[in-house]
């Protein structure tokens, strides 16, 4: 029978709190490497708040409206193609809104339906537009002609209403479409 020798467990010593703060000599200086540490991260964030506040101020100052010079009428270029074609740049100040909402057959809102308009009398559509998530639309169309309306859906008949744009008082036209399932048209 063989017999092994016994070995002597070592005991762990325990360790005091300066230990843990300071072990050895070469780390007694690990405070000033974590204070230049601190000094480096503080001036990367100094940086990158001027660089922000300067950037904000560039654009506030680049959004403020210049001073403008009292309208004077073209001259040069501009002036022989308004004589030449006899018509001023198009401006929408003047223009003429019809808007609206479109509902199923069972007074629910009714999204992606097709609008179209035309003045009354041509045969070629203009503007088209669809409605929103909401049923809703809005087309803006000039001022001084009657306009026809168009409303399609899949399933359902088409609807059309006359809009009068000739008055110039500016006052908007509000629609309401009530869409009717077509003969052939699913449930």
């Amino acid at each position: 029978m063989a017999t092994f020798p016994r070995t002597r467990k070592k005991r762990m010593r325990k360790t005091t709190k300066s230990e843990f703060l300071v072990p050895d000599l070469a780390s007694r200086n690990l405070h000033v490497y974590i204070q230049a540490g601190k000094e480096r991260f503080m001036h990367r964030v100094r940086c990158v708040a001027f660089l922000g506040l300067a950037a904000f101020v560039w654009r506030a100052a680049a959004q403020e409206p210049a001073a403008t010079a009292p309208a004077q009428p073209p001259t040069g270029a501009a002036a022989a193609t308004l004589a030449a074609t006899g018509k001023p740049k198009h401006s929408h100040a003047n223009d003429f809104l019809i808007r609206g909402s479109v509902f199923t057959d069972k007074a629910l809102s009714f999204p992606g339906v097709k609008l179209r308009v035309r003045r009354t009398g041509d045969k070629k559509f203009r503007w088209e537009d669809s409605t929103n998530s909401r049923g809703e639309f809005a087309i803006r169309v000039p001022q001084g002609a009657e306009y026809e309306m168009v409303v399609h859906a899949r399933g359902f008949t088409d609807q059309a209403q006359v809009v009068d744009a000739k008055s110039g008082d500016g006052v908007d036209k509000n629609l309401v479409f009530r869409m009717r399932r077509s003969a052939g048209g699913k449930r």
